[in-house]
């Protein structure tokens, strides 16, 4: 839902907020490029994990499958035996 405001839309950010201080933290971000600040990394993040499951897939067409079942299989193994070590 969003909030309703009993100031005109004409007025800057600056008089919409008049108990903030000049150097406060929204007065901070006026004229920021908050668009490409925010989008430029998550636009990273979301191509960079998009490669991590194309490669996930690479491997895994490639036969990997089998190597990940037996890397787990004896890791499982290995704490099971430690575990009964004591």
């Amino acid at each position: 839902m969003e909030e309703q405001s009993n100031l005109s839309p004409e007025q800057s950010p600056k008089e919409q907020s008049p108990k903030c201080p000049d150097n406060c933290a929204p007065h901070s971000f006026i004229g920021l490029p908050i668009d490409n600040l925010i989008g430029g990394p998550l636009r990273a993040a979301a191509e960079a994990q998009q490669k991590m499951v194309n490669s996930i897939n690479e491997f895994l067409k490639n036969g990997g499958q089998q190597e990940l079942v037996n890397s787990t299989k004896e890791f499982l193994e290995k704490i099971a035996s430690e575990e009964k070590k004591g």
